[in-house]
């Protein structure tokens, strides 16, 4: 399927399939995938190696599994060209350091608190973050984080903030 750009793989929750197939829609072509469930790891590793044209990456599922965030992070450092990344999965530092300096990245969704970013951002040498991101969806549970996070990036593209809010236990 050489003409294959966009994939969704959004299986019902009482089918058997476990998406070890998925591999073989896995094109140089694609240009966006949306997986609402985890994907063997496997698939994962071909995606990272085969599709490095991808704009759009939505990994919507949330899950506790360790193997996932490494493998997801590992995508996000291989592509520097996406411009849109949503992922249930928290992210690693090496990951959001790649995504903070890219001049491709517009929306940002993810599962870190915002304490998470604004102390790896914080880490490492100052450049200008996040310079192109439009819409940033992320946890926090402290209002007053978001806004250093804010300062510390100056996002003067940013259209849209939205917060999920983390109360403490």
């Amino acid at each position: 399927m050489p003409n294959l750009r966009i994939l969704t793989w959004n299986p019902n929750k009482y089918t058997e399939y476990d998406g070890h197939d998925l591999d073989l829609f896995l094109t140089s072509n694609l240009l966006e995938i949306s997986l609402l469930l985890p994907p063997p790891p496997a698939m994962l590793v071909s995606l990272r190696q085969t599709c490095n044209r991808l704009r759009k990456l939505c990994m919507g599922f949330r899950y506790d599994h360790l193997d996932v965030t490494p493998s997801i992070s590992d995508i996000v450092v291989h592509l520097p060209g996406l411009e849109s990344i949503t992922s249930g999965v928290p992210l690693t530092d090496d990951a959001i350091v790649c995504l903070s300096m890219s001049h491709h990245l517009q929306m940002l969704d993810i599962a870190n608190d915002t304490a998470d970013l604004l102390r790896v951002l914080a880490m490492n040498a100052p450049h200008p973050y996040f310079p192109t991101l439009v819409s940033l969806t992320t946890k926090t549970h402290d209002l007053a984080t978001v806004t250093s996070l804010l300062m510390l990036c100056s996002l003067r593209n940013l259209r849209s903030l939205i917060l999920r809010i983390n109360l403490p236990s």
